[in-house]
């Protein structure tokens, strides 16, 4: 079972992966966000051997001939993994508290790293016998995989449906999902308290439990960086205590990994982008499934940052990711993009999420584009705005509109005149 994230004790029962057609309804019918959903059920057909995601693809390309896997050290197929799926090793960020499936060889002393770009998740422990994976389908979210570490040309990516036992639960939206935990544990990593999901409208004070956590903030607080009775009683008399750590060498040997560092700035990305994953799913599942709850309404306060928490102080990591990421925006005529970061007071500059130009989001169904675009047009130009809305300036939204006519395709035609 291959857990990204953290483990969700709870069992997904067997009614919502089967195989079967969704019954016809006239109207959708009301779910409230914490009902589960039966996503088995065709058209979604979770389960169903027909999936379009970047792990696939790559498997496609080495059945090919196109491409092939290196074995090399530290990380076996790792580095190799990470350039062929296009993520940068700066993007490593590393958990050392007992929430994954290879919990056994998880500790303070030899944490789990975990990479990232828009669409692709790769877990590795030094030791593991595979990468684990999660690679989104845009129409199915969600994939779960895990590949084996022996480096033989036979070896290919094995789908793990098992990862659903905690990764389709309330901490998804009841959909396959993404999850990031933040725990304070013992000297051992095992988690004694902490939150069940973090995203970016979670607090600083309260995030990064159980992670390390490389980068400056000032005095703004968080949970990362220490474990054990001793160190969490420290912490309690000092919340500074283990922040604004530059690297990790007096944490742990981090010969074996490919980077010796946890980016602040990575952290912040992951927890952003993970919950807006698992809304664009359960808006596609729900209106292919003709259900209907408030998760259009999340979706769109989420995309703009409605709620995002306020970093009362500038925080910066301590490698190029921040560099990485904004490199890879559409830029406009006047080098403006989605993906300019704050790290003022937020995560960007612009606050609409760049992962509007993900296959995820484009795969929405039409009617849910077309009512998300019009909620945004009236965002933009200032017109029926809820209170929430109103703290984004309209020079703000001006730009990200001028933004989204340079660089964004199929938006509807009436926003190009």
């Amino acid at each position: 079972m291959a857990i990204v994230f953290g483990m969700a004790w709870q069992i997904v029962p067997p009614t919502l992966v089967l195989a079967a057609d969704a019954p016809a309804a006239k109207a959708p019918s009301k779910v409230r966000l914490r009902d589960r959903i039966p996503y088995g059920w065709k058209p979604v057909d979770y389960l169903g051997v027909d999936v379009d995601d970047p792990i696939d693809r790559l498997r496609k390309r080495i059945d090919a001939g196109e491409t092939r896997l290196r074995l090399e050290q530290p990380g076996g197929l790792l580095r190799s993994f990470l350039s062929e799926l296009k993520i940068p090793i700066s993007s490593q960020v590393l958990v050392f508290s007992k929430t994954a499936v290879n919990h056994r060889l998880i500790k303070p002393s030899h944490p789990r790293s975990i990479y990232f770009n828009d669409n692709v998740y790769v877990g590795w422990v030094p030791g593991a016998k595979t990468l684990e994976i999660a690679s989104v389908d845009p129409q199915k979210g969600s994939l779960f995989y895990t590949w084996s570490q022996r480096g033989d040309a036979e070896v290919r990516p094995i789908r793990d449906d098992g990862c659903l036992t905690c990764h389709a639960s309330s901490s998804t939206l009841q959909v396959p999902g993404l999850m990031v935990r933040s725990f304070e544990t013992d000297a051992t990593g095992r988690p004694t308290a902490g939150f069940s999901e973090i995203s970016h409208d979670t607090e600083l004070a309260k995030r990064w439990g159980g992670w390390y956590v490389t980068g400056r903030h000032g005095r703004q607080t968080h949970l990362g960086n220490h474990f054990g009775r001793e160190q969490n009683a420290k912490y309690k008399d000092d919340p500074t205590f283990g922040g604004n750590l530059t690297e990790t060498a007096d944490l742990f040997d981090s010969t074996e990994y490919l980077s010796p560092h946890s980016d602040l700035v990575a952290h912040l990305v992951l927890n952003h982008q993970t919950h807006a994953h698992n809304l664009i799913t359960r808006v596609n599942f729900e209106h292919r499934l003709n259900l209907k709850s408030d998760a259009e309404d999340l979706l769109f306060r989420y995309m703009l940052f409605v709620d995002e928490t306020t970093l009362t102080e500038p925080v910066s990591g301590t490698t190029d990711y921040a560099g990485w990421f904004e490199k890879q925006g559409k830029l406009d005529k006047q080098g403006r993009s989605l993906r300019q970061l704050d790290l003022k007071t937020r995560l960007l500059k612009h606050r609409l999420s760049y992962l509007v130009y993900t296959e995820s989001f484009d795969s929405l169904p039409k009617p849910v584009k077309n009512r998300f675009y019009k909620r945004l047009w009236s965002f933009l130009k200032g017109e029926n705005l809820d209170e929430d809305f109103e703290k984004i300036p309209q020079r703000e939204r001006d730009a990200i509109l001028e933004i989204l006519r340079a660089t964004k395709p199929g938006l509807p035609e009436s926003w190009r005149k």
